[in-house]
Parts: C-alpha cells; structure tokens; sequence
C-alpha cells in the first residue's frame, strides 16, 4: 500500500544521476527545518490580491476557493509531496522530469518553469509598488517613476538574495509570520464589524449565496491561478534536514493557504462587499482602516508592502537554483553555476535580475 510521503520500494526509475544531485547536495547546507519550508511555501503560495479579485462573485467565492482546493490544489500537493519525497533535489520539475522523460523534455519544462518565475518577481514588486500608491494618489502617479520603482525594488531584492541563504530565510520567516498575523487581523476586523451592529455588505447565510452562476465561471480561473506553484518550494530539496519535511511543510502549508484565501475573502465580503474587487489590492488595508483606524492599518500596509519586496528576492533566490543545477548539468553556460563564499549561485542571480529588469 502507497503512503503519500514514502519512497516507493522496487522501482525503476531513469536511475542515472545527474551531476548538479550530488554536487548541490555536498555544496549547499541543509539546514531548512519544517517551519522553514512551510513559511516559503505560505509566501510563494500566497498572494493575497488574489482574494481581492474573487469578491466580485459574492459569496460564490466561497465555493470557487472550496472546488479549487480540492478539484487542483490537494492533487497538487499530493504529487509533489511523492516526487519531492523521491527526489529530494534542487530543481524540483526539471529534476522530476529528468528522471521520468529525459534530458530534453528536462530542459523545455525547466525553462518554461523559470520563466514564470522572472515575472513573479516583477509581478511582486509592482503589486507593492500599488500599495504603495494606495497610501497616496499622488506618489508615483507616472508610469515612468512606477517602472523606475519597480526596477529599485528587483535591485534591492537581488542585494538580499547575494547574502547567506539563512538570513534570507530569518527574513522571510519574520515577513510571513508578520502577514498572518494581517490575515488575522483581517478576520477579526470582519467579526467586530458583525459583533457592533452592521450588516455584511454581502449576503452569506443563504444556500443560493454560494450558488455558482454563468455569469462568475471565469472566476475559476482565478482561484486556479492562485493555487498554481505548489512544487516551487520543492526547487530547495536538496536543502531541507529531512525527507519527512517535504510532505509536512507541503500538507501544513496548503492548509493555511487555504484558510488565509477565505479568511480574506470573508473579510473583504462583510466589511467592502463585491466592490471590493473593483478597489484593487488596497480594499484590504482600507477594510482595516474602516474598522481599527488609520494607523493599525498603516501598519498593516507596511506589513503587506514588506511581505511582496521580500517574496521578490525569495523567487530570485528560488529560481536562481534553477540555473545554477542546469548550469552543473552543462545545459547552460558553466559560469551560472558558481557559488561564492555564502554558498550562493552568484552569477545565476546576477543573470536573473538583469533579464527581470
């Protein structure tokens, strides 16, 4: 009998291994704990715009986020909990793919894995760059200094990422646990608001509320989109103590994904309702401002603004192995794959930012 989670005895895979397994395994430290990899995994994994997004449809939202989780996210963590298990390597997808279909298909699925990382990272930085904007119509209203703030962002991150892996990973255990403790105060926000006398700018308490229409199927979309990514933790295998931490952070980690996605949503429906959406990311500090004030939701946007220029520099860190194992593997040039003293992959990262910006 399979338990999710366990190498799987008497099979025989495409058993040779690359050169980028045993060199990263004896190169790079492991030191990524359970609580490590869920924090990665919970800031990669979550964007909170996304549940912005999704308040159009109501209470509908609900049942999209539900179907979601079940229909595509748990599937998803459920083969990458085995493959990761398996293959416990840096790369993750290109190293799965690798062993199952050969050195071709290997490389085409790892580019086509990388480059969506580069637009994660712009994508990071100009959602902080719109909360930002939030604050204050007034500040970058241009779109020529929006862009220059965005490049400011890539380069601050790329700084963070040159430096030792640790202090990358004691910054985004701070800055996630900072966002939970925003997802937190988002849901008592929503109680306090029922608990003093108003009404929920939307209906929840009815079967029909939670009905999905024709008119919302394209939210799914959405939902998909925000469940997408759950291997990408996985890219740091070779990193973790133990191989019982990849089913744990993947499994604990998609649970609080998915309950941040509807504490949001819960949130944002009770106290702004569907028009919310049409507010864009900032919906969410002005939901706390309506409730505690300005200044506890000037903290929150610190917070939120805070958690997106640290997910750039982690998707940099994140990819950059990307090059650096196909580097190793001498499917790209020799120079991606050089540490410096931090163990870092230097010029991989280097590379990185230059095509980001």
């Amino acid at each position: 009998m399979l338990v999710i989670g366990t190498k799987l005895p008497g099979k025989r895979w495409r058993e040779e291994e690359l050169p980028s397994e045993d060199y990263v395994r004896q190169a790079m430290p492991r030191k990524l704990g359970t609580f490590d990899m869920t924090m990665i995994f919970l800031m990669v994994m979550f964007f909170i715009n996304n549940a912005v997004g999704t308040t159009g449809a109501g209470a509908a939202a609900f049942t999209y986020w539900i179907i979601g989780a079940f229909a595509f996210f748990l599937p998803c963590i459920i083969a990458t909990a085995q493959l990761g298990t398996m293959f416990s390597h840096d790369g993750s997808l290109y190293n799965w793919t690798q062993k199952a279909l050969g050195s071709f298909w290997s490389f085409f699925v790892g580019v086509s894995f990388w480059v969506p990382g580069i637009l994660g990272m712009v994508g990071s930085a100009g959602i902080a760059v719109t909360l930002l904007q939030g604050l204050n119509r007034n500040w970058l209203a241009e779109p020529r200094v929006q862009g220059v703030f965005i490049v400011f962002i890539l380069i601050l991150s790329a700084i963070l990422s040159l430096q030792h892996f640790r202090v990358v990973q004691i910054i985004v255990n701070m800055t996630t646990v900072l966002m939970l403790c925003v997802i937190a105060l988002l849901g008592v926000a929503a109680l306090i608001w029922l608990a003093t006398g108003h009404h929920a700018a939307t209906s929840i308490t009815r079967a029909s509320d939670l009905a999905i229409q024709p008119g919302n199927y394209v939210l799914f979309s959405t939902v998909i989109l925000a469940f997408l990514g759950a291997n990408v933790s996985m890219t740091l295998g070779s990193e973790i103590t133990d191989f019982k931490v990849v089913s744990r952070h993947l499994f604990r980690g998609g649970l609080l994904v998915l309950v941040s996605y509807l504490i949001v949503t819960f949130a944002l429906l009770v106290v702004q309702g569907p028009q919310a959406a049409s507010s864009g990311p900032f919906s969410i500090i002005r939901t706390i401002d309506q409730v505690f004030g300005k200044f506890t939701g000037g903290i929150a946007v610190t917070c939120v603004i805070a958690f997106f220029i640290i997910l750039t520099a982690l998707f940099n860190s994140i990819f950059a192995r990307l090059l650096l194992v196909a580097a190793l593997d001498r499917r790209l040039p020799m120079s991606l794959g050089k540490l410096d003293e931090n163990r870092v992959p230097l010029n991989a990262i280097i590379f990185q930012i230059t095509v980001a910006v």
